[in-house]
């Protein structure tokens, strides 16, 4: 790598004092490495975090999914175990948030050995702490001139990814929706480097 290969005129050939010679040197190739993707089923999200870091990947998006499989567990990948994809891409997990309400009260009443169509069911006690109301704040931002035409741009909320879409330079600026039910830090990378980090305030 970056040695002469070839030139021109050839070695030997004669030429006055002063005459050009073209030499050709071979330069560096950037070779994208691909890898496999592991299997994280069945593992918590810090097992699931360990072993793609291992395998040269990062955690993508995050999603929960209510299912009978143990609560905080991988139940589904994307890209699926064993396909090949390019080193440092992002994998999206599920995890299971336990079963659905409904199933778990219904499970509950035919071990106690009641009838789920009880026409005098028990009143649930009421909840004293309601879940906080979600807002939905934009964040925007422009692309600095040293950027290239076309811009990956990939936003993390509290380390989960919500945003991973090339932009164009054209556009001008990128707003981002992001839904809060508390202050939130949020990263905002261009081509997998840090462009912006601030703490969005729920308020």
């Amino acid at each position: 790598l970056n040695k002469v290969v070839k030139q021109s005129p050839p070695k030997d050939t004669k030429v006055s004092e002063g005459y050009e010679i073209i030499l050709y040197v071979c330069k560096t190739v950037k070779v994208t490495e691909e890898v496999n993707v592991p299997s994280v089923e069945g593992k918590t999200r810090s097992e699931a975090e360990q072993i793609l870091k291992d395998a040269g990947l990062i955690i993508g998006e995050v999603k929960k999914e209510f299912s009978d499989k143990e609560k905080d567990t991988v139940i589904s990948q994307s890209p699926k175990a064993d396909e090949t994809v390019k080193r440092d891409s992002a994998v999206t997990i599920v995890l299971s948030d336990g079963k659905e309400p409904e199933q778990e009260n219904s499970d509950a009443n035919n071990q106690n050995g009641e009838n789920s169509t009880d026409n005098n069911p028990t009143t649930p006690e009421s909840n004293n702490n309601p879940e906080t109301v979600k807002k939905k704040k934009t964040l925007s931002f422009g692309f600095p001139e040293s950027s290239k035409e076309t811009v990956n741009v990939r936003v993390l909320q509290d380390g989960v990814e919500i945003h991973n879409k090339s932009h164009s330079k054209s556009e001008g600026k990128v707003d981002i929706l992001v839904e809060l039910d508390k202050d939130s830090k949020v990263q905002v990378y261009l081509d997998n480097e840090l462009f912006v980090q601030r703490v969005i305030e729920y308020k």
